[in-house]
């Protein structure tokens, strides 16, 4: 059973084990500063998102757009110039 708690950007988190699903608002200028292994899907609601992949390659995500990355395949990190919402599940 989920339950469904405010979280520290305005939006909203539920748990059910495994995986979460979540809100999450990026602000103007975020940049993570850290490679991540974690996997997720992800669905652009507003703004726009860049994803970096370890090997170079990135990807950007504007409002529709979805992705998704297993545990442990592919290291990334995600900016924003313009902030963003998005959908994550993980």
């Amino acid at each position: 059973m989920g339950v469904n708690l405010p979280s520290d950007d305005g939006g909203f988190s539920a748990s059910f084990a495994r995986p979460s699903a979540r809100s999450r608002s990026l602000t103007i200028r975020y940049a993570a500063d850290h490679w991540c292994a974690k996997g997720h899907v992800m669905f652009c609601i507003e703004g726009s998102l860049t994803t970096e992949l370890e090997d170079g390659r990135t990807f950007v995500f504007e409002p529709g757009r979805s992705d998704q990355v297993a545990d442990g395949a592919e290291r990334h990190r995600s900016s924003t110039t313009t902030g963003a919402t998005l959908f994550c599940v993980d």
